[in-house]
């Protein structure tokens, strides 16, 4: 996916982390690696964050959103 999606070296380091610290969550996952984006990254209003999720068989979902500046830390916890 890093490859052919010409992604900037280490982009899916989270994605690599949680599956690494957890192992494969199937749905929830996505909410993991969020989390820890989340949590590490200094994420500033405008940012682009890429979600992106793949299920048994041809499923799939992605979607690319904007950061809005808001969390809730206490359901970061």
């Amino acid at each position: 996916i890093e490859t052919i999606s010409n992604f900037d070296a280490g982009v899916l380091q989270h994605s690599r982390d949680v599956l690494f610290n957890y192992g494969n969550m199937s749905s929830p996952s996505v909410l993991y690696v969020l989390k820890d984006i989340i949590s590490k990254e200094n994420l500033k209003t405008g940012d682009t964050v890429g979600i992106f999720a793949f299920g048994a068989g041809l499923t799939s979902f992605g979607a690319l959103t904007k950061w809005n500046g808001g969390v809730n830390h206490e359901l970061c916890q």
